[in-house]
């Protein structure tokens, strides 16, 4: 047990991991029913494993670098067994400025892609479809593009 221990400790270390992460690789390594809760005790115990740092961690990192809206990363986040209240304040935990920041510039590029496309409202519609697959609210796409019109 003590050399799964040690690889389990390995894997914590390398990259920020959730429960349900460990738990997955500690079934890849066949690792016991019995055996399991004692690694995943140990492991929290020790501070390798915390969901609500995971969860911090992942929504601020998918928010900057992928640029995801908050209901695409609660939809991973609940992927991966978090529970809702972590989530939740996990992803509120994004700056709410900084969020319609983020946004806007997404539809500003989004609109300009599209600026070969006539209809103006098919051309909104093709910029929210795009922003509601990145995760974003849709009330919200829709007062960030009447905000983008004004201007």
């Amino acid at each position: 047990m003590e050399e799964i221990l040690t690889k389990a400790r390995r894997y914590c270390a390398y990259q920020e991991r959730c429960t349900k992460q460990l738990k997955d690789k500690l079934d890849k390594w066949n690792v016991s029913d019995n055996n399991k809760g004692g690694i995943l005790q140990q492991m929290k115990k020790e501070g390798f494993i915390d969901d609500h740092r995971f969860a911090t961690i992942f929504a601020r990192g998918k928010f900057k670098t992928r640029k995801w809206g908050r209901i695409r990363i609660k939809m991973e986040l609940q992927a991966r067994k978090i529970e809702s209240a972590v989530i939740q304040e996990a992803i509120y935990a994004i700056n709410d400025d900084e969020y319609l920041e983020v946004l806007k510039d997404l539809l500003e590029t989004k609109l300009n892609d599209l600026k070969k496309e006539k209809n103006d409202y098919v051309k909104k519609s093709k910029a929210a479809q795009s922003m509601m697959r990145k995760g974003y609210e849709g009330d919200l796409i829709w007062v960030v593009l009447r905000e983008l019109d004004k201007k």
